[in-house]
């Protein structure tokens, strides 16, 4: 595994987000990470049992009609690409 990933899997299980506690925090910093690779990203504050909780939907790319992404443009290459290439497009 990369470094960068060991690093973001390292402070993400760091963040106490069982249920009794807000996962707030952890939202953000996963939003904080997306932002530079060109996701966008929203959440979703709710309150669960007086708990502030967060939803968050991450995605990338321009918007299409039938909800699909689009697959990358061409000279995309990198950990981004890979990344696309391994979660986004399992077809």
């Amino acid at each position: 595994m990369n470094e960068y990933l060991y690093e973001v899997a390292t402070r993400l299980v760091a963040f106490d987000t069982v249920s009794a506690k807000s996962d707030r925090d952890a939202m953000e910093y996963i939003t904080s990470q997306l932002a530079p690779l060109g996701f966008k990203t929203a959440i979703q504050p709710i309150e669960l049992f007086g708990v502030s909780q967060a939803n968050l939907v991450a995605w990338v790319g321009p918007p299409r009609a039938d909800g699909k992404l689009p697959k990358p443009s061409k000279g995309v290459t990198g950990e981004f690409y890979r990344f696309q290439r391994r979660f986004l497009y399992r077809n």
